[in-house]
């Protein structure tokens, strides 16, 4: 049996194509957008399929009538939209997440600021000695008056 014509031809390397693929910005900078709006795509669908449900219908998913009474016309928003529009509001609460987390470590840092300058005051206080080396009574009395007056007010 003779060889069939397609088993006899080799695959011819087409050199432009190649160079594009190899060496074309424009070229690479498409592919990797292709690539992220599959993979935008995909993480959609996977986000449908676990949380309530997973239809096509809602690829055609029909937007509210516009406020206009005399139109009735009714716009769809393709999937690649809704899933720009979820990358976004996810992006927005990852942004919120981290402002309240820098206002909670803004709060942690005055706080600690304010324990170290109290803290400092106390033992500057209570350190100070005489000329003999004895400890200097009226810095102890006043902290201690002044920890009855706090406890008498609260």
């Amino acid at each position: 049996m003779s060889p069939s014509p397609k088993e006899n031809q080799t695959h011819k390397l087409n050199k432009k194509e190649w160079r594009q693929r190899k060496y074309n910005n424009k070229y690479k900078v498409e592919k990797w957008e292709e690539g992220r709006r599959k993979a935008i795509l995909h993480n959609y669908y996977k986000e449908l399929r676990k949380g309530e449900g997973f239809s096509f219908d809602r690829r055609k998913q029909m937007t509210k009538q516009s406020l206009d009474g005399n139109r009735n016309r009714i716009s769809s928003r393709s999937a690649f939209q809704e899933a720009q529009e979820e990358y976004k509001r996810k992006m927005e609460e990852r942004i919120a997440e981290l402002k309240e987390a820098q206002r909670k470590k803004e709060e942690r840092s005055q706080a600690l600021a304010r324990y170290g300058a109290v803290k400092a005051e106390v033992y500057k206080k209570l350190s100070r000695k005489t000329k003999k080396g004895q400890p200097v009574m009226k810095g102890r009395i006043e902290l201690l008056l002044t920890k009855l007056h706090r406890d008498l007010k609260s």
